[in-house]
């Protein structure tokens, strides 16, 4: 049997001990000590120091356990390294509101209501399909076929050759006959039907249409290909289809012509497919059979090694359309082809370091900047632009197939959404004529489109083109354009098709454009908010935002929330009024969160609860700004690094302070957040004095370091030297006293040469009553009365009721007394404090970063000095004297200006990063000009063709089958494209 020993320490003991004795001995915890002491020593136990309250480090100084005054105290209480709270572990990153905005006057709402899109206005301006612009027309094409496809046969006699060698008296030694071609026998088609060669599919289909009228069916075979000839997909004969297969082409009898109807791999991206072509054509040759190729490329890319085996032709319309000579071949020893774009432009280079496998290819790729969706007859229309471009038909292919540039399926390419800013950028730099002619031929070829398409385009090529090239041709387009989106935003989802659809899948294509949703924000928020999705493209306004969101519904309410940095996380929890040392935000329903990183700006919409809310952020030490935009509200939060001159730059209980030493003296300065408050003091304060009043509004938009305390007699010898001009000299920490505001200013022009790099200036009068304030509306910061034990002036006056005290007829040291909320020591008492500006009038209007009058006159005079009363205390007490004026009670406190934006980490980017989709373009989604077989919205395929690839689309197989019975059909039976 198993006994279980059971374990008991000493400490177990000694509570033993405690509950045999019963309750714990009564009295203080001296007493308690002092009976369990016998029992501790006895079992060898020491007392430890009991530890301190656990202080929450996300909780401002108000809501934290603070010191407590000792009550019955005569003199100053001084502030010792044991009664100050424990600063919290560091953040990652520490955040710091610098900015803070009022719009004047919200926009006024459209009152004149907007007709709903009907189908009827999203119909197509053209019905049908549109014209195929052929490579080379059929007039020029036929008898370049007779000569390449036709067999050679003797004819009649040739009448006109026979008379012209009579006439040169020449005795011919046979009777010259007419040479005929005739059609029929053993013929292979093999059609490539590879992904890049999309953009040539109807004209091979016109060529094969071509060849099977004037060959017959009989005798012709028909081979399907996918980019390799040792890969068969199908084949048909008369009366015989074989079903997709992959088994390589046989070689047919000898003397057959081999039409080959591709690019023979030249244009693939890829040697080695080439070389598979050159060896199919190879034995093609040795076994006796006559290959003929029909390239989609002029001679320049043709190198000479593809003209061994085979007779190439060129549609190119050059040479007569006849066979290709080495002489006329390209010099290139490899194919020219394609080669891979890297995944994103680098976003420190140009977008001219993408590599560009053609020359003219970045020309025609900025020509598709403004297109929503290209078409191979759009891609041709634009190709043939410019004279370079149009003599080389291979560019269509190259463009087509260069991922991740460039996004393609079976019917339309697109520009990927990461490279569209880029090519824009382009666009922009185009002469206003090639703008105009581009736009032309967009709207030309999508007349056959829904009116979403052209609406679209004409907006993005506005928001890029010239001002020259907005002439009077498209001013009334451009305005049915934006009726257009403006019916259609109004609609909301009860638009026709799929109105979140189509909104989705427009701002994913093209919502790294800013500066064309920044130039149709109040247009593209109502359809930004049909999507539903909460990320904000760059350049919609928020105010536009918060009026989509709020379409519909009642008016936003406004309600204060507290915005708290806890480590890597910013919170938002609704205000209860508590003291805190992170800025109040006065939100009116939603918000827009913007972030900034080094990959660019991002913005979110964001709707605060009554649960607290955690700023869309992963970790803080990513970003480098923070934006909140609500209603006509606007903040700014940047992050701080400490600059190189700086001891210290971290956050306590009262928020950020920055510790400086200036030869020796060490400064702290607080972070004085931007925001607003009541300036003045009410009516019915006590001891008010008129220049006081009326009370008025005042906002601070720029925050600012502001120095903890006044300027010390220490601070002072070190900027200055010499002598101490105080009377008061005997502890170095007492504020300097006696001297004038131009003293002062000679000693903020010094401050910078003993810390490069800042600037140091007295506050405003306004700066310095918001920052006495904290957030409070007493008289005082800590309250509506005021004793000696809370600040340093002539204990025998008494303010409101409060008791009189110590009158110590001398200055203190600084940190004498507690704090405010911002963390800044004797702002009331002690010594009157300069400010940088003079008396200004209250009118009772509100004020936006007021300053009063300058030059040579007086200045103000704050916060009241050890031989003044308490009513001078005051916040809102306000004196003036003379510039040159010194006085036993007068000094100051100075503020820094130029660190707080120079340490912001980061940079502005105007693009969006967006991941590049795969080579095809995403299809199927209704569209609001109705249901299959009608136009669709940008990107989306909406023919019946379409519908059927989207069923088709779980692999790329679906889709080559597809390709493939269409090019099994007889003439004339192809699907329209």
């Amino acid at each position: 049997m198993t006994v279980s020993r059971g374990f008991a320490g000493r400490a177990d003991l000694l509570r033993a001990a405690v509950a045999a004795q019963g309750a714990q001995p009564p009295g203080s915890k001296e007493a308690i000590k002092a009976t369990l002491a016998p029992l501790a020593s006895l079992l060898g136990l020491h007392p430890q120091p009991e530890p301190e309250p656990e202080q929450r480090s996300d909780l401002p100084a108000g809501e934290r356990q603070q010191p407590a005054a000792d009550a019955g105290s005569a003199g100053p209480r001084q502030t010792s390294a044991a009664n100050v709270e424990r600063r919290p572990p560091l953040s990652a990153a520490h955040f710091a509101l610098v900015e803070y905005a009022v719009d004047a006057a919200e926009t006024p709402p459209r009152n004149e209501p907007l007709l709903p899109l009907t189908r009827l206005d999203c119909q197509p301006r053209r019905s049908g399909n549109a014209p195929h612009s052929p490579l080379v027309g059929r007039t020029r094409l036929w008898p370049a076929l007779q000569r390449a496809l036709a067999s050679p046969r003797r004819g009649p006699l040739d009448v006109p050759a026979l008379v012209g060698e009579l006439s040169l008296l020449r005795s011919p030694q046979r009777l010259p006959r007419r040479l005929l071609r005739r059609w029929g026998g053993e013929m292979d088609v093999v059609v490539d039907l590879a992904h890049r060669l999309v953009p040539y599919d109807a004209d091979y289909r016109q060529l094969l249409d071509e060849v099977r009228r004037r060959h017959g069916q009989g005798g012709l075979r028909l081979w399907v290909v996918d980019d390799s000839p040792f890969a068969a997909r199908a084949v048909a004969s008369p009366g015989h289809a074989t079903p997709p297969g992959a088994g390589p082409i046989p070689l047919p009898p000898p003397a057959t012509r081999v039409l080959i109807l591709g690019d023979l791999g030249l244009l693939a991206g890829d040697p080695a497919r080439a070389a598979a072509w050159q060896e199919f054509t190879r034995r093609l040759a040795e076994h006796g059979a006559l290959p003929v190729a029909w390239l989609p490329m002029s001679p320049a890319l043709v190198p000479a090694e593809a003209l061994r085996y085979t007779e190439v032709h060129c549609l190119d319309g050059a040479h007569g359309l006849r066979a290709l000579r080495a002489r006329n071949a390209g010099t290139a020893a490899q194919p020219v082809s394609p080669a891979v774009a890297p995944v994103a432009p680098p976003a420190a280079e140009p977008p001219d370091s993408v590599a560009a496998p053609h020359p003219l290819l970045p020309a025609l790729l900025t020509r598709l900047a403004c297109c929503v969706r290209v078409e191979p007859g759009l891609l041709r229309a634009l190709r043939r632009l410019g004279a370079e471009t149009a003599a080389e038909p291979g560019l269509e292919a190259i463009v087509w197939s260069y991922a991740p540039v460039v996004a393609a399926g079976n019917r339309f390419c697109e520009l990927t959404p990461a490279y569209v800013a880029d090519y824009r950028d382009r666009f922009c730099a185009l002469a206003a004529a090639e703008q105009q002619e581009i736009l032309r031929r967009i709207l030309d070829a999508h007349a056959w489109r829904g009116r979403s398409t052209e609406s679209a385009e004409l907006l993005i090529w506005q928001a890029h083109a010239r001002k020259q090239a907005l002439s009077d041709e498209f001013i009334a387009r451009l305005a049915e354009a934006r009726d257009w989106f403006a019916r259609f935003g109004a609609g909301g989802r009860s638009a026709v098709g799929d109105a979140a659809g189509y909104a989705g899948d427009l701002f994913h294509r093209h919502g790294g454009d800013r500066a064309w949703i920044a130039a149709n924000s109040s247009l593209l928020a109502p359809i930004w908010a049909l999507a539903g999705v909460d990320d904000i493209p760059a350049g919609l306004q928020p105010a536009d935002v918060a009026a989509a969101r709020r379409r519909g519904g009642a008016d936003a309410v406004a309600s204060a929330w507290r915005l708290r940095q806890q480590d890597d996380r910013f919170v938002l929890l609704p205000d209860r009024g508590a003291a805190g040392r992170w800025p109040v935000l006065t939100l009116e329903g939603g918000a827009v969160c913007g972030l900034r990183t080094d990959a660019g700006w991002r913005q979110r919409w964001i709707e605060p609860r009554t649960a607290p809310l955690t700023l869309p952020i992963a970790h803080a030490a990513q970003f480098s700004e923070i934006a909140i935009h609500s209603g006509r509200r606007h903040y700014r939060l940047a992050r701080l690094q400490r600059p190189p001159w700086a001891k210290e730059l971290a956050r306590d209980g009262h928020g950020l302070y920055l510790d400086v030493d200036f030869a020796g003296a060490v400064q702290r300065f607080r972070w004085i957040e931007p925001g607003e408050f009541w300036m003045g003091s009410p009516a019915d304060e006590p001891e008010r004095q008129e220049r006081e009043g009326p009370r008025h509004r005042v906002r601070l938009t720029k925050g600012f370091w502001l120095a903890d305390t006044a300027c010390t007699q220490a601070l002072w010898l070190a900027v200055m030297g010499g002598k101490n001009p105080s009377r008061f000299q005997g502890d170095a920490r007492n504020p300097v006293e006696g001297v004038s505001w131009d003293d002062v200013t000679d000693f903020l022009q010094r401050v910078p040469s003993l810390v490069p790099g800042i600037v140091a200036e007295l506050p405003t009068e306004a700066e310095w009553e918001y920052a006495c304030r904290a957030g409070s509306e007493t008289p005082f910061h800590f309250g509506a009365t005021i004793t000696p034990e809370q600040a340093n002036y002539d204990g025998n006056s008494s303010y409101a009721g409060g008791r009189k005290g110590e009158y110590r007829q001398k200055t203190v040291p600084v940190k004498s007394f507690a704090p405010n909320g911002w963390g800044l020591y004797e702002m009331h008492g002690n010594v009157w404090e300069w400010c940088a500006d003079g008396m200004r009038t209250y009118d009772g209007n509100d004020q936006e970063n007021p300053r009063g009058p300058e030059g040579d006159a007086t200045r103000v005079v704050r916060g009241g000095s050890w031989n003044f009363v308490a009513g001078w205390l005051r916040s809102a007490s306000r004196f003036e004297w003379p510039r040159d004026y010194r006085y036993e009670s007068l000094g100051f406190r100075f503020a820094l200006r130029s660190t707080s934006l120079e340490q912001v980490a980061g940079a502005e980017r105007l693009q969006q990063d967006f991941k590049p989709e795969g080579p095809e373009a995403p299809q199927g989604a209704a569209s609001p000009e109705g249901p299959p077989g009608l136009a669709a919205f940008p990107g989306r395929e909406g023919s019946a063709a379409a519908a059927a690839d989207a069923e088709a689309a779980a692999s790329g197989f679906g889709k080559l089958r597809q390709k493939i019975t269409s090019w099994l059909k007889g003439p004339g039976k192809e699907t329209k494209s």
